[in-house]
């Protein structure tokens, strides 16, 4: 991270340019230290990560599938 990122942790000195990354990094470092209001933040991040890696995931095979399936057909045009 830059140091100009808006948003730092309360516990170090470790900068992010988005409240969902410091959530998780709170969830990861500082587990042992967090309130219950920065617990609840830590779970939605989670949440919304899971819900982004599977967004992420489809998109990948949806693109996977596309290119065999323009290979195959490229392939049966010109060969």
């Amino acid at each position: 991270m830059t140091d100009d990122a808006p948003i730092s942790c309360p516990y170090c000195d470790q900068r992010f340019a988005r409240e969902q990354w410091q959530a998780l990094h709170l969830g990861l470092d500082h587990s042992d230290v967090l309130s219950e209001k920065e617990r609840e933040a830590v779970a939605v991040a989670r949440e919304e990560e899971v819900a982004d890696l599977k967004t992420f995931r489809l998109k990948a095979l949806a693109a996977l599938v596309f290119l065999y399936f323009g290979f195959l057909f490229a392939y049966s045009l010109f060969a």
